[in-house]
Order: C-alpha cells, then sequence, then structure tokens
C-alpha cells in the first residue's frame, strides 16, 4: 500500500445550491476538526478532573495562486466574500480515489485575504476560510 502524494488534492466549490467546480492553483487545504470538552469531574473524582466529548466544529482553510498565462487570469479566485454561503466537497484523489470525500454546506469566515508572493514565483496567491454549517460528510474510510 502506497502513500497518497498530496499535490492532487483538490477543492470544489460553489455559492449555495450552485454547481461545484474546481478551484484552480490551489496550494494547500486543511480540514480542521475539534470538539468541545464538557467537564464531568465530581466529589467522587479523587481530586483528577475528568471530560466528556461535546459538540463538534470544523473549518477549512484553502490557499491557492492566482496566475496569468498569455494575458488571461487562471485560476482567479470566485467571488466568495466574508459571509457568502457555500456547498463544498474536499478531495486528496479525486481522480484515484473519489470515495475519499470530505462535503458539506459552510460560509465563507474569513477572506478573501490577497497577497504578493515573491517566493512564490511573484504570483499573486488569495486565502479564505470556510466554516462548516452542520454535518460533515466524512469517507467511510477515513
Amino acid at each position: 500500500m502506497g502513500e497518497i502524494n498530496g499535490i492532487e488534492g483538490e477543492v470544489w466549490i460553489c455559492t449555495a445550491g450552485g454547481a461545484k467546480a474546481k478551484l484552480l492553483r490551489v496550494a494547500s487545504w486543511s480540514l480542521n476538526q475539534e470538539c468541545d470538552e464538557l467537564d464531568k469531574t465530581s466529589t467522587d473524582s479523587a481530586g483528577n478532573k475528568g471530560y466528556l466529548p461535546g459538540m463538534k466544529e470544523s473549518t477549512i482553510d484553502v490557499k491557492a495562486r492566482w496566475e496569468t498565462t498569455e494575458g488571461k487570469v487562471v485560476g482567479a479566485p470566485p467571488v466568495l466574500d466574508a459571509g457568502a454561503l457555500v456547498d463544498f466537497s474536499l478531495y486528496v484523489d479525486k481522480a484515484n480515489y473519489p470515495n475519499l470525500e470530505w462535503s458539506g454546506t459552510g460560509f465563507v469566515k474569513s477572506g478573501p485575504k490577497l497577497a504578493m508572493d515573491y517566493a512564490g514565483g511573484e504570483a499573486f496567491t488569495y486565502e479564505f476560510t470556510i466554516r462548516v454549517d452542520g454535518d460533515l460528510t466524512v469517507p467511510a474510510s477515513h
């Protein structure tokens, strides 16, 4: 069994209810999931704190390049202003592992953040964060 190469990762996104399209020139994406901790410590805990898992929350961070080729903009960011409602799918390698998909709905929590990146060949980069709203569909074999 080999490892999955990260260069095949894809982000598919659209405004809520639209048709998802592949986001071009993605440099990185990360899915971050946390859960609250609920204190269950009682007087019977012998001086040790105890915890239960609480509600989960997830965010997605995306960074991509915005370049020009032959005078045409390539990988231009979609119109995703802070507060925009979105549908999304994340893949580690859609061509070879289409069932490894994380998907859901959410809203753009922050972004777009635009920056000039000299280290990246003088390409403009943009970043945004999505706050997942409700259930996050995860692959059964993750």
